[in-house]
């Protein structure tokens, strides 16, 4: 039950004189007594109104704070499916499951026609914001749809949500939230998971990531509902990559035509991702004796990411600090009190993780810092 409110016991309150549905009266009661005491019906009620009551203005920070979540989960999924693991409810009456335990005991053992007077006090900016006419009607529909809402409370459903853009984002990840597991597995006996399953697949696919993958796998993707889009620059390139470790392309010249064809992206475009291939994946073609450009690095990622390029292009063994500052200067018009304070910076930290690291870490290192 409600385990979670950001609402200040100092905070004026106002009393509420309400007849309701008896079941709705035990139902407060019930859970505001299973959490020791620490809670009134008046605040179980304030969070599950804000819990379930989507069309309102944000109230408190909790709200604010879900609204960046909703926009960071909805970046990498689509709003679609923001809105559909909110709107997601629990398949029957009869699953049962910790949050509608209290619910269906004091639902199921009285008569709908009995009537209860209920006291409740809640905030009062609260009251005078978010509660008007009809306050009777509002607090039994909020009870009711409680009792099949899979969420406790706001923090639970945040809870479950940042699960959910770290099971996307991050390879490998394992989610911890309940739901969220169940999400992603696309099977609940409680709660209706189906619809979310489905929209999740088609942005946490990781076909991209495959060491098996092939020009044609792509090129099928791509056709699919799975494919890369615009904002999906480094997965292609790890895409185009491990395509290219499984074809017999040695050329330069014909692995320009082969992404262009298979991503129907410009000469210009193939070119850069080559380039990137050769930084991040130690790609050499015979010949191929191009020099990473300091300069325009630099001014497209930061000085940060054009040291861990140079150290990975001359090969961290052949390379000091002193030499990445030497280079640095004569190559670029970066001055030397910012080289200096980019490197004390880290007090040493980030040169330690050039010097000392193996060729992996620094490609996890360089893919943080796109």
């Amino acid at each position: 039950m409600v385990q979670h409110t950001i609402t200040h016991t100092a905070e004026k309150s106002k009393r509420k004189r309400l007849q309701v549905d008896r079941r709705v009266y035990e139902t407060l009661r019930d859970v505001a007594e299973h959490l020791n005491g620490v809670s009134s019906k008046g605040i179980v009620f304030y969070e599950i109104f804000l819990l379930l009551e989507s069309d309102r203005d944000n109230y408190d920070d909790l709200d604010d704070y879900e609204d960046l979540v909703n926009e960071r989960l909805s970046e990498v999924t689509s709003d679609s499916f923001v809105n559909q693991v909110e709107e997601m409810k629990k398949q029957s009456d009869e699953c049962r499951s910790e949050v509608n335990e209290v619910f269906r005991d004091a639902w199921r053992s009285k008569d709908s026609a009995e009537s209860s007077d209920l006291n409740i006090h809640i905030p009062k900016s609260f009251d005078e914001k978010l509660i008007g006419y009809g306050f009777n009607r509002d607090v039994e529909r909020t009870i009711k749809e409680y009792g099949r809402y899979p969420f406790i409370d706001r923090s639970d459903r945040i809870d479950c949500k940042r699960d959910l853009y770290k099971y996307v984002v991050e390879d490998d990840y394992k989610p911890k939230h309940r739901i969220a597991k169940d999400i992603i597995d696309g099977d609940s006996e409680i709660y209706d998971v189906g619809l979310c399953y489905e929209i999740l697949q088609k942005h946490a696919d990781h076909w991209y990531q495959a060491d098996s993958l092939t020009f044609p796998d792509i090129e099928e993707k791509q056709d699919s509902e799975n494919a890369l889009g615009q904002k999906d620059k480094m997965k292609k390139i790890e895409a185009t990559y491990n395509a290219y470790k499984n074809s017999s392309i040695g050329e330069k010249e014909n692995l320009i035509k082969v992404i262009c064809k298979t991503w129907d992206c410009s000469v210009r475009t193939a070119k850069n991702w080559i380039d990137e291939m050769s930084i991040l994946y130690d790609v050499n073609f015979s010949g191929d004796d191009e020099k990473l450009d300091l300069q325009k690095t630099i001014d497209n990622r930061g000085l940060e990411t054009a040291i861990y390029l140079l150290a990975d292009d001359k090969h961290k063994d052949e390379i000091s600090e002193e030499k990445v500052r030497k280079i640095i200067s004569e190559n670029t018009d970066v001055g030397n009190s910012e080289l200096v304070d980019v490197l004390f910076e880290y007090e040493g930290e980030l040169w330690d993780m050039i010097s000392k690291s193996d060729g992996d870490y620094i490609n996890v290192v360089k893919y943080d810092l796109e």
